[in-house]
């Protein structure tokens, strides 16, 4: 009878294991949810790269203009002195995060 309780108990834990280490494989950066003022803007994903328990990634990718005409997007204006905000899930690390403005 012990012998079945305890094969049921490793058998739990090795599959919540199983389970936690592929959500850790399966997880990448965050999407931010960023605003112009009180406006939601899209935002793309450029280069990056990232660190979980079980995977490290960088992605290189286009230029800014590159992205914007290859994704269809229209470049977004904001006035002088506009409020951006940018919002994570979680707090990201001390400076990993930046944003490029393009003048016209």
């Amino acid at each position: 009878m012990k012998k079945s309780i305890v094969t049921v108990v490793v058998a739990i834990l090795i599959g919540f294991g199983g389970y936690l280490l592929g959500k850790e494989y399966a997880a990448g950066p965050p999407e931010p949810a960023v605003a112009i003022g009180e406006k939601e803007v899209p935002a793309i994903r450029g280069t990056y790269c990232w660190s979980s328990l079980v995977k490290n990634i960088c992605e290189d990718s286009l230029s800014a203009p590159a992205i914007i005409s290859f994704e269809n997007q229209k470049p977004l204006s904001a006035d002088p002195g506009a409020e951006v905000t940018i919002d994570f899930n979680e707090q990201p690390l001390k400076d990993s995060i930046y944003s490029e403005q393009m003048a016209k």
